[in-house]
C-alpha cells in the first residue's frame, strides 16, 4: 500500500557514478546547470523539508576507499553541501521550523544530536546512554527521546540551548517497551507496556508544561497513528481508537475477524479492506468516519484492492484481483469505490521488459521500465512513459536509447524510482561502464515538470575526476604553476597571476611521457618542477613515480633513489633547497633533482616535521631528529606500555615534540621535551590528528569522530582543549595574525586570533577562476589563496585587510574580454577578473559608494581620476578601458570586459 500525503518521497538506491565530457558532447541538452562534480558512490536518503528544501545524504563522497557521510541542500536546480561526518547512519526530524538529525556511530546506544538550519549544522548532545527507542520532533520544534535510567523511564526534552529530563512515575515490572505515537497540537502521545501484558498504557505528554497524564489502557497491540483534524487516530488489524487530550478514549470499535488489511487515509477518513487479502475471501471497502464516529462498508465489489494513490480530489488509482474474470488489472475509480474503470497495461517496448516502479503526477500516471534490445541482455536501457486518464494517451517523457544517453554499446542505463519535490519529480539516471579494465558508474540526477521538453539533467555526481581543466596547481611566493589540460595534451604552465605572464614552463607536452596525476600538486625549485606522474615506460600504467623537469625546460626525468624510481609519493613539504617526501615504502627521502637522498636508514615512517632547520620523525618508539645544515643524526628511544601499537609525529610545540599513541582502541595525546626520554601524557583525543598547524606558540590541529573538532594545544594537560566545535576541515592556513579555515558546511571562511573567532563572508565575490579544483589553500605572497568547486577566493593574512568588500554587486557581468589563465579554461563561468597591473592609467568613476574600496560604473569606466587607494575593487556594467600613463599600487581588483592598453 503505498499512501500519498502531503510530502511524498522515495528512497533512492544508488551506486558508483562517473561523470564524461563526451556525454554533453553527444547530447547537447544533457547538462544544465553543472556548477560542479560531486564525488559519490552511494546517493542515499532524500528528505524533504518543509515542502521546498531537500537533504540528500550522500556517502563515500570524498574517495573510493572512504566512510564519509555528506549531507547535501537541495533548492529548485542548486546543490551545495552542508557538512561532512564520518560513517555512521543519518535519520532526519522535522516539526514546523525546526529540523534535526541524529547521526549513529556504531551501535545503537550511541547517537549524536544535531540542528540544521539552512546550510548551518549545530552540533548539540550524544545520546550514548540508557534506551534510545523511538525519538520524536514535536510541533512546537522540540526533540524528545526516551531513555532507560536507574530502572525507570524518563523523557529527555531537548532544545538547541536547553535540556529537561522528565520522570514518568509508572512501575516497570517486568521492563516495558516505550512507543512513540503521533503530536496533536503541543502533546505527544507514546505507550508504555510489557510485551507479556495484555494491554498498554496511553499517556499524553506536554510539552508546554512537562507535565505527563495517564489517559488510559489499550489492547497491547501494533498500532498505526494518525493525527486527524484535532484527534489521533489508532488503528491496527482489529481495532479503532480515536482520543483526544481532555476526554482519553472517545471511541473504540472491536471488529471480529482477524485479517490482513489495507489502510490508508484520505480527506480525513480513515479507509481500510476487511477481510483477507486472499481475492477469495475479500469482503469489501470500509471508511471510518472520523467526524459521526461511524463505520460504512462503500463497497462489496467482487475485486481485492491494494496500492492506493490518489489522483486529483475524488480519483483513486489502485491495483486489483478481479475474482470473476480471475485477473489482475490496475483501475480508477472515484473516492467510494462505486464507479471502477480499467486502467490498459501501458507499452513495454522490445524483449524484456520490467516495471520498475511506477507514481502519480499531476494526475497522471508514470511508470519507470527498464528493458532490453537484444536477447543477449548484455545491455539495458530505460524511459519513462506517462499515461494520461482522461484521453488515454500514452507519451514518452524520456528514453535512454532514444535520447542518446549510452556513450557506447557496452553500457547500461537505468533511472531510479522518483522523488516528487516542488511541482516536480527527480530521478537518477545511472551508467554502468562495462569496457575491458575500466568499470565505473556515472550519475546525473534529472528534473522533470512531467513534459519530455522540460526533463533536463540538473547535477552529475561522479566517482572519478573530470578529465579536463586544470591540475596540480600550487605556488611559491611570486607564481602559480599547473598542467593545463587542452587537445593535444597536457601542458605545465606558470603565471605570475596577471593576464599577460602566463606561458608554458617547458616545451613540450606531456602526453606520451610522464602524464601527470591529475590530483596530485606541483612543487618548484629553482629552475625545477616535480609532480606525480603515470609511468607509461612501466608494464603497468596505474604506477604513480615521481618526476620532475630536466631544467632545460625540453622534457622530463624520473626521481630515483637508491632502489630505484620513487613510487607513490606522498606527504611533501619545501625547505630551502629541498622537497620532502614519504614513498610507498614509508621512507622519508629530500631531492633537488632527479636523485634524491634517503634520510632513515631501517624502520617506516609515517610522518615527520621541519622545525629550525631540524627534521623529526619517528620509527616505532625511536625518534629522531636530524639538523639539516650539518647532518648530524641524533636518536631517543621512549618506553610505552606494550599495548602502545602506533606512534604518529604530529608537531612541536614550546621546543617539546608532539606526538600520539593508539592504545586500548584510544588515541592518547603526549609531550616529550628535548633530552628526556620519559614522555608526559596529556589527555585523550577522539582520532589521530590528520590536519595541524603552529600559530602563536600553540599548536592546532582537527579530529574527523563523530564530534569533529578544532584542538588546541600549548604542551600541557589544562592547555589541551577542543576550542571549536562541529568541525571537519582538510584545510587550516595559518596567517600573520589569523588562523582561517573553512566552515563545516563550506559556505563561508571562520578567522581565529587565539581568542575570538569571525566570519568570513568573501564567498560572494569570487575575484578570478582558475577551473574544476576542489577545496585547496596555499600561499601567495601575503594572501592566501582559497579554491571551492570551480571557483576560487583571495583574502588577506593581515589583520587590517582580513576580508574584501562583499556586497552584492548593482549588477550583473556576462562577458570577459581578453580571456586570461583564470577564464580561459572555463569560458561558461569566467566573467570576473583578478590584476593585471601591467597597464596603466587614470580612471573616471561615475559612483562611489562610502566608506568602501568599492568604485563602480552602470557603464564604462574611463580615465580621468588618480587612484586614492590600494586594494581598490573595480566593476563596470560593460567595459574598462585602460589607457596609456595609467598607475596603480598594491593590489586592484577589475571586474568587467577589460580592454588593453598599449604599454
Amino acid at each position: 500500500m503505498v499512501r500519498l500525503n502531503r510530502i511524498l518521497y522515495f528512497t533512492l538506491f544508488l551506486s558508483i557514478i562517473k561523470t564524461l565530457s563526451a556525454f554533453s558532447q553527444s547530447n547537447p541538452k544533457a547538462f544544465l546547470d553543472i556548477n560542479t562534480s560531486l564525488h559519490a558512490n552511494d546517493f542515499g536518503d532524500f528528505f524533504i523539508y518543509q515542502d521546498s528544501i531537500a537533504y540528500v545524504v550522500v556517502r563515500d563522497a570524498k574517495k573510493t576507499n572512504s566512510n564519509n557521510i555528506e549531507i547535501h541542500r537541495l533548492i529548485k536546480d542548486s546543490i551545495d553541501l552542508v557538512c561532512t561526518l564520518n560513517s555512521g547512519k543519518i535519520s532526519f526530524y522535522e516539526a514546523g521550523n525546526k529540523l534535526f538529525f541524529l547521526h549513529q556511530i556504531g551501535n545503537n546506544y550511541n547517537k549524536d544530536l544535531y540542528s540544521i538550519k539552512d546550510d548551518h549544522v549545530n552540533f548539540i548532545t550524544n545520546l550514548e546512554s540508557g534506551i534510545i527507542s523511538g525519538p520524536k520532533l514535536t510541533l512546537n520544534g522540540y526533540f524528545v527521546y526516551p531513555e532507560y535510567y536507574q530502572d525507570s523511564f524518563r523523557l529527555i526534552k531537548i532544545e538547541e540551548n536547553h535540556t529537561d529530563t522528565i520522570p514518568i512515575n509508572f512501575s516497570l515490572n517486568p521492563i516495558p517497551n516505550i512507543n512513540f505515537l503521533e503530536n496533536i497540537d503541543d502533546k505527544l502521545y507514546f505507550t508504555i507496556g510489557s510485551y507479556e501484558s495484555d494491554s498498554l498504557n496511553l499517556f499524553s505528554f506536554n510539552t508546554s508544561d512537562n507535565s505527563i497524564i495517564e489517559l488510559g489502557k489499550i489492547t497491547n497491540e501494533l498500532y498505526e497513528s494518525n493525527s486527524v483534524d484535532d484527534f489521533l487516530l489508532l488503528h491496527n488489524f482489529k481495532r479503532l481508537l480515536k482520543i483526544d487530550y481532555n476526554f482519553g478514549i472517545t471511541y473504540d470499535s472491536l471488529f471480529l475477524s482477524n485479517t490482513d488489511q489495507n489502510k490508508f487515509v484520505l480527506n480525513k477518513h480513515l479507509y481500510f479492506t476487511y477481510g483477507s487479502l486472499d481475492p477469495e475471501e475479500f469482503d469489501g471497502i470500509y471508511r471510518f468516519n472520523t467526524n459521526s464516529l461511524e463505520v460504512q462498508k462503500i463497497n462489496d465489489n467482487p475485486i481485492s484492492t491494494s496500492l492506493y494513490q490518489r489522483v486529483g480530489e475524488n480519483m483513486i488509482y489502485f491495483q486489483g484481483y478481479d475474482r470473476v474474470a480471475r485477473k489482475t488489472n490496475y483501475y480508477t475509480s472515484d473516492s467510494l469505490f462505486q464507479e471502477y474503470t480499467v486502467v490498459p497495461p501501458l507499452p513495454l517496448p522490445f524483449i524484456f521488459h520490467q516495471v520498475t516502479s511506477s507514481f502519480i503526477f499531476k494526475g497522471e500516471l508514470f511508470e519507470v521500465q527498464k528493458y532490453a534490445r537484444e536477447r543477449s541482455y548484455d545491455d539495458y536501457y530505460s524511459r519513462i512513459i506517462k499515461y494520461n486518464f482522461q484521453t488515454q494517451e500514452v507519451t514518452i517523457v524520456i528514453d535512454s536509447f532514444e535520447d542518446s544517453l549510452h556513450l557506447s554499446d557496452a553500457e547500461s542505463v537505468i533511472f531510479s524510482e522518483p522523488i516528487l519535490f516542488e511541482n516536480h519529480f527527480y530521478i537518477t539516471q545511472s551508467v554502468d561502464r562495462q569496457f575491458w579494465r575500466v568499470w565505473g558508474l556515472k550519475k546525473t540526477l534529472w528534473k522533470s515538470d512531467g513534459s519530455r521538453s522540460q526533463t533536463k539533467p540538473i547535477k552529475t555526481f561522479s566517482s572519478r575526476t573530470e578529465s579536463a581543466g586544470i591540475y596540480g596547481l600550487n605556488s611559491n611566493k611570486n607564481d602559480l604553476f599547473f598542467f593545463a589540460q587542452k587537445e593535444d595534451g597536457f601542458h605545465l604552465q606558470i603565471t605570475d597571476a596577471s593576464r599577460k605572464n602566463t606561458k608554458d614552463f617547458v616545451d613540450s607536452t606531456f602526453t606520451k611521457f610522464g602524464s601527470p596525476e591529475t590530483e596530485s600538486k606541483l612543487y618548484k625549485l629553482d629552475n625545477r618542477i616535480f609532480y606525480i606522474c603515470h609511468n607509461t615506460s612501466s608494464f603497468s600504467t596505474h604506477n604513480p613515480v615521481l618526476a620532475c623537469t630536466d631544467g632545460s625546460k625540453k622534457g622530463t626525468q624520473f626521481v630515483t633513489g637508491n632502489v630505484g624510481n620513487i613510487s607513490e609519493p606522498e606527504k611533501f613539504q619545501i625547505h630551502e633547497d629541498y622537497l620532502y617526501f614519504i614513498d610507498k615504502y614509508k621512507r622519508l627521502f629530500r631531492t633537488k633533482n632527479s636523485q634524491a637522498e634517503q634520510l632513515n636508514q631501517n624502520g617506516l615512517v609515517y610522518e615527520y616535521f621541519i622545525s629550525e632547520n631540524h627534521i623529526y620523525f619517528n620509527q616505532n618508539t625511536t625518534f629522531y631528529s636530524i639538523n639539516l645544515t650539518t647532518n648530524v643524526k641524533e636518536e631517543r628511544r621512549i618506553s610505552l606500555n606494550d599495548s602502545a601499537i602506533f606512534i604518529k609525529t604530529i608537531g612541536l610545540v614550546n621546543n617539546k615534540l608532539l606526538f600520539t599513541v593508539s592504545e586500548d582502541r584510544k588515541i592518547k595525546l603526549f609531550t616529550l621535551s628535548h633530552g628526556e626520554n620519559n614522555p608526559r601524557f596529556i589527555k585523550e583525543i577522539p582520532q589521530h590528528p590528520y590536519v595541524y598547524t603552529n600559530f602563536k606558540e600553540h599548536f592546532y590541529f582537527t579530529t574527523s569522530d563523530g564530534n569533529a573538532g578544532l584542538w588546541k594545544t600549548d604542551g600541557t594537560t589544562l592547555g589541551t582543549n577542543k576550542i571549536y566545535s562541529n568541525f571537519l576541515s582538510s584545510s587550516i592556513v595559518a596567517c600573520d595574525d589569523f588562523l582561517i579555515f573553512p566552515s563545516v558546511n563550506f559556505q563561508y571562511f571562520i578567522s581565529y586570533d587565539g581568542t575570538e573567532f569571525n566570519h568570513l563572508d568573501i564567498m560572494h565575490e569570487p575575484y578570478y577562476h582558475i577551473g574544476n579544483v576542489q577545496w585547496e589553500s596555499f600561499p601567495l605572497g601575503d594572501h592566501i589563496i582559497y579554491n571551492r568547486n570551480k571557483h576560487s577566493y583571495i583574502t588577506y593574512g593581515k589583520k587590517e585587510n582580513t576580508s574584501l568588500y562583499n556586497k552584492e554587486p548593482v549588477y550583473n557581468v556576462t562577458s570577459v574580454g581578453n580571456k586570461s589563465f583564470f577564464s580561459s579554461y572555463s569560458e561558461d563561468y569566467g566573467n570576473e577578473l583578478w590584476v593585471d597591473q601591467s597597464c596603466k592609467q587614470n580612471l573616471n568613476l561615475t559612483s562611489v559608494e562610502e566608506n568602501t574600496n568599492l568604485y563602480s560604473a552602470q557603464g564604462l569606466i574611463n580615465s580621468s581620476q588618480n587612484i586614492l587607494t590600494s586594494d581598490v575593487i573595480y566593476r563596470a556594467g560593460k567595459s574598462i578601458s585602460l589607457q596609456p600613463g595609467f598607475k596603480t599600487e598594491d593590489n586592484i581588483y577589475f571586474k568587467a570586459e577589460i580592454e588593453d592598453c598599449d604599454n
